[in-house]
C-alpha cells in the first residue's frame, strides 16, 4: 500500500488508494457527489462470494461514464488460493448484475504462479440528459 502512494505522488495525483472490506460498507475519502472516474481491483474479486452484489455496490460509485478494472485469473475450477474464480467468459454476466457496460479483456500474461492473469475494464452508463 505504501509503495503505491509513493507511485501515486508522483505519476497520479489524483490517485487514493484505499484498504477496505470490499463485501461491507466502506468510506472513501473526498467523494462527495461527483463519484469516482475509475476503480481498479486486483487480485481480489476471487475472494469474494458474493461478487454481483459488490460489483454492483462499487459501479454505482462511479460517475456515469467512470471505469471499473478488474485484474483476475482465468481459471474456472476453485482452490484454497482462488476460491471463486472469475474466469472471463462470466464477466457479460458480472457487468449486467452491476450496470456496466460489457467487460473488455485489454490484456492477458502468464501468472507467476501458473496460469494466466487478466485485465477487463467495463463503464457505468452514461445518464442520458433530461
Amino acid at each position: 500500500m505504501a509503495a503505491l502512494g509513493r507511485w501515486g505522488k508522483r505519476h497520479a495525483p489524483h490517485l487514493v488508494p484505499i484498504v477496505a472490506d470490499l463485501t461491507g460498507p466502506f468510506e472513501l475519502p473526498g467523494l462527495g457527489e461527483q463519484g469516482l472516474s475509475g476503480i481498479l481491483i486486483a487480485n481480489a474479486l476471487h475472494y469474494v462470494g458474493n461478487m454481483d452484489s459488490v460489483l454492483a455496490r462499487l459501479a454505482e460509485r462511479l460517475r456515469p461514464g467512470g471505469r471499473l478494472v478488474i485484474v483476475e485469473y482465468e481459471q474456472e475450477d476453485a482452490t484454497r488460493w482462488v476460491p471463486y474464480p472469475v474466469p472471463a467468459r462470466r464477466l457479460p454476466a458480472l457487468a449486467t448484475a452491476a450496470g456496466l457496460s460489457p467487460f473488455v479483456v485489454t490484456a492477458t500474461r502468464p501468472s507467476a504462479f501458473g496460469g494466466l492473469l487478466y485485465a477487463a475494464t467495463a463503464e457505468r452508463s452514461v445518464v442520458p440528459a433530461a
